[in-house]
């Protein structure tokens, strides 16, 4: 019989608000928040410089804009502002969390396959686009939704998402 412990550290008093005495907390709430914020910042001007420049007729260009979606789903959820470690909205802002890390990392699979077969057949697969945002987007969702059964979300530390008691 194996029996797992896990080592306490600072960080496990640490909560997802600003209002903890630690300065290390602190300094990693306010890290997180300038690293959501920044990230949020390019991806709107990314946005916007692939709207005003029209650089989405080629699968290429779009792969940027279906990249910048999941990329500012993450950035929002880790910005989200003094949300209770045992809340509703703990859960929702960490499957929302997991939905947009599961993204980037479908839709990053998903153009290395492209890339595959692109350069060993010297096709365009178009046929693979549609196929694949119903896997990358109904994938992620469906992955994402597994947890929720089993009530794993909430607080992990200075963040939501899966619980570090699960």
């Amino acid at each position: 019989n194996l029996r797992m412990t896990m080592t306490r550290t600072w960080l496990d008093n640490c909560s997802t608000t600003v209002d903890s005495a630690d300065k290390r907390c602190t300094a990693i709430y306010y890290a997180r928040e300038a690293s959501a914020v920044l990230s949020m910042v390019g991806c709107f001007i990314v946005c916007l410089l692939v709207i005003v420049y029209r650089r989405y007729q080629t699968f290429k260009q779009r792969m940027v804009l279906y990249l910048l979606l999941p990329s500012l789903i993450v950035a929002a959820t880790a910005r989200y502002p003094n949300i209770s470690n045992h809340s509703l909205g703990c859960e929702v802002v960490g499957y929302f969390f997991n939905f947009g890390i599961l993204s980037q990392r479908f839709l990053l699979l998903y153009l290395m396959i492209y890339n595959l077969i692109f350069v060993s057949l010297m096709d365009r697969p178009r046929y693979l686009e549609v196929g694949f945002h119903i896997f990358v987007w109904f994938g992620s969702l469906g992955i994402s939704a597994i947890p929720l059964f089993g009530n794993h979300y909430g607080s992990a530390g200075v963040w939501c998402w899966i619980k570090d008691t699960t």
